[in-house]
């Protein structure tokens, strides 16, 4: 069953309500003295309206602190001022009278789309924005038990307008954490606020989760047809050179990316064609050149271009931006392949 970190939508890109209860029934048995008060939410933790409460809840976490809550969100910190907006201000998120975030429609008519207002993402097109997914799993327990104990969402003050959100899950829902905070507010309403959430438990993540943090792939890739009887922690690693986006496999394929159908393939898709891969040859020792004038400089530059540096291994960090924007990736059968586009010579 896929746990995520974060979706651009509460309902959509392929999610529905049903999954989305599934998933928190998971999730939730693996967060230490876990209840919900079902005069609030009747149905529990697959309560559409608590799945609802949560995603707007973490919606104003990423917002009021610009995403810097969650230390595993740090490529996307700034989102909200990139986007031209205010974090201490929420009215952008048009809050509604029950505290909820407005019921925004993407252009597939999601269910509270936040890159109807969120539409550049840092991380690029094809990142979905980490926090916000109505599961409450490691990193909502500790939004919420901040919240509990000082009333602020990691120093930042909660607007009025929030507030009644807040105030429902506060008496919704409970945990170890969440009360423990109350009883240390109780005692001292004074309480030193956190700058970060406890982030994210590894265990109860998706295979495509824990490869979008960065942590060890102990499950499926379900976004490339993986199941446990296929699971090869081999097809991570791999996956692992290209550096993908954080939160990339966490709502939808990045543009360019071919996934195989469910089950795998050993094929290409029609039309695709691979090219052949290229015999390695060695790099040549470029010629000394003395250093007389500017000129003889600039020949010695562009034989050292040649040369693989120490560096070089840096930069594949950047492989990431290359991806949907200047690459394909093909996942065929276990394999990746990446296909640079090639770009077309500037007439001089």
């Amino acid at each position: 069953m896929s746990i995520h970190l974060g979706r651009n939508a509460l309902i959509g890109y392929g999610w529905n309500l049903g999954t989305i209860q599934r998933n928190q029934s998971n999730i939730t048995r693996n967060v230490p003295g876990f209840s919900v008060n079902r005069n609030v939410y009747p149905q529990g933790e697959t309560d559409a309206n608590f799945i609802t409460d949560l995603f707007s809840a973490i919606a104003y976490a990423v917002w009021l602190t610009d995403q810097a809550y969650n230390e595993r969100h740090s490529g996307q910190k700034g989102i909200v001022a990139a986007n031209g907006f205010n974090p201490a201000d929420i009215s952008p998120l048009r809050p509604q009278a029950d505290g909820r975030i407005f019921n925004f429609r993407g252009p597939r008519s999601s269910e509270y789309d936040l890159t109807v207002v969120l539409k550049n993402n840092p991380q690029g097109p094809d990142a979905t924005i980490l926090g916000p997914d109505g599961l409450f799993g490691n990193d909502a327990n500790s939004v919420l038990a901040e919240v509990a104990r000082t009333g602020k969402m990691f120093g930042r003050p909660i607007p009025q307008e929030a507030k009644p959100l807040f105030d429902r899950l506060e008496r919704g829902v409970s945990s170890n954490a969440i009360a423990q905070a109350k009883s240390a507010r109780a005692a001292n309403p004074n309480q030193r606020s956190n700058t970060q959430s406890a982030g994210y438990s590894p265990s109860t993540l998706s295979g495509d989760a824990q490869l979008a943090m960065g942590f060890a792939v102990t499950k499926p890739l379900r976004s490339i047809g993986q199941s446990w009887g296929s699971f090869n922690p081999s097809i991570a690693r791999s996956l692992r050179v290209f550096n993908i986006p954080t939160g990339i496999l966490a709502s939808r394929p990045p543009s360019g990316v071919v996934l195989p159908p469910s089950g795998g393939g050993s094929k290409p898709p029609s039309g695709v064609i691979l090219p052949p891969r290229p015999t390695p040859q060695p790099t040549p020792k470029p010629t000394p050149q003395p250093r007389k004038d500017e000129d003889s400089v600039k020949s010695a530059v562009a034989g050292d271009q040649g040369k693989a540096k120490d560096s070089d291994k840096e930069e594949d960090s950047n492989l990431g931006l290359i991806l949907g924007i200047s690459a394909g990736v093909l996942v065929l059968g276990g394999i990746a392949f990446v296909a640079i586009k090639k770009k077309k010579k500037k007439a001089i």
